[in-house]
């Protein structure tokens, strides 16, 4: 049975950890990358969006283009880690609670 790892974060020090891991031990471990953003700046664009050269907008780079095989990205904020229980919280609702009508429901 596989592990599961579960990455808090997807700047560089979570990319580079799901990237290795699913390279090098995706046998092993399932590989799964939670951050609040799509979308990430890589560390040196920083400056040419402080120096003016480019905009904010043209730096970022979009977790959905990065395609890291064996990695499930979640876009999620984290507000709650339980390290003791090994559960971490987001806040993430989905709520499914049917209907009482037929009708109400579609047909394919």
């Amino acid at each position: 049975m596989k592990k599961h790892v579960l990455t808090l974060g997807a700047g560089f020090g979570g990319l580079e950890l799901a990237t290795r891991l699913s390279e090098t031990i995706p046998e092993e471990v399932r590989v799964t990358l939670l951050d609040r953003n799509d979308t990430f700046f890589f560390g040196y664009s920083k400056l040419d969006v402080r120096l003016g050269r480019k905009s904010a907008q043209e730096t970022k780079l979009r977790h959905s283009d990065l395609a890291i095989d064996a990695v499930e990205f979640r876009q999620e904020t984290v507000i709650g880690i339980d390290p003791a229980a090994r559960r971490v919280t987001t806040a993430v609702l989905v709520l499914a609670a049917g209907s009482t009508s037929p009708s109400a429901t579609p047909r394919c």
